[in-house]
């Protein structure tokens, strides 16, 4: 959902929040080791990774967004949006971009 609080012909501040469901896999190790020859008799250095966690993890939470246009005289705009997820994994995803399109 979005909520513009600013919007004439070429300026327009807008506000959006939403539900979100989020599906995560991972393959991250939670531990990783490294054993040398020396440890363990084999000619090559061995890693071990080891996972504990779940690695695919279904999760949910919100995001909001906040975001500016600027409208050229051409119809084209210009503008900036950042954005935070969260979910109930306690995963912060923040984003920043910039925005370039054209009003019909």
């Amino acid at each position: 959902m979005n909520f513009a609080f600013i919007k004439n012909k070429e300026h327009e501040v807008k506000f959006g929040a939403g539900p979100l469901l989020r599906c995560q896999a991972s393959s991250y190790p939670d531990i990783y080791s490294i054993y040398t020859p020396a440890q363990t008799g084999v000619p090559e250095i061995l890693v071990s990774f080891r996972q504990f966690e779940k690695q695919e993890i279904v999760s949910i939470g919100y995001v909001a967004s906040l975001s500016y246009s600027y409208t050229l005289k051409s119809r084209v705009f210009i503008g900036a949006r950042a954005s935070l997820q969260n979910d109930t994994n306690a995963d912060n995803i923040t984003q920043y971009g910039i925005r370039i399109g054209r009003r019909v």
